[in-house]
């Protein structure tokens, strides 16, 4: 299995209630897990595992799985 080195990525944030979007410049892909490995959860798992505590006082955050979904509300 080989990776291509210099893998370029953007992100790009969609409103569904509104025309506008988010997006971020082309950046370099420096670091990745092989798709399919156990290390990919465990990763997920760690980064993600104080996110409520630390938005709990912005928005409610709903996660399951290796899912995320953010309410906020005005």
């Amino acid at each position: 299995m080989s990776y291509r080195t210099n893998r370029k990525q953007k992100v790009e944030i969609k409103s569904p209630n509104s025309t506008h979007n988010l997006v971020s410049e082309w950046g370099i892909l420096k670091h990745r897990v092989p798709q399919g490995s156990t290390l990919g959860p465990l990763l997920v798992l760690v980064h993600i595992n104080d996110l409520p505590m630390q938005i709990n006082s912005l928005a409610e955050p709903i996660l399951y799985a290796d899912d995320t979904s953010v309410i906020i509300s005005n």
